[in-house]
């Protein structure tokens, strides 16, 4: 069952301007539209907009959350990152 902008925001806990927001920065991508032009949300964009929460709640800036999130559809390139930024750290912090 398609879902409309409000209802996928209600749905998440968000509001239809955090929605928006998601898709002006390209962290969400836009569904498809009906013939008169309405949004039409699918279970995907549920499961990515409650990623994008989660991560909010933690602390996670929306910019790191979109390297996060596109990460899991580059599993090689997430781990030179995490590789880069291990190494990046001073061996003190590390032997903590």
């Amino acid at each position: 069952m398609p879902w409309s902008t409000g209802q996928i925001a209600d749905l998440a806990g968000v509001t239809v301007k955090a929605v928006r927001y998601y898709h002006s920065v390209g962290v969400l991508d836009q569904p498809e539209r009906t013939a008169n032009g309405y949004k039409q949300y699918g279970i995907p964009h549920l499961v990515r907009v409650l990623q994008i929460k989660r991560l909010s709640e933690l602390g996670v800036p929306l910019g790191r959350a979109v390297e996060v999130l596109h990460a899991e559809e580059q599993p090689s390139t997430a781990l030179r990152v995490v590789d880069a930024e291990t190494r990046a750290i001073s061996p003190a912090v590390l032997a903590q």
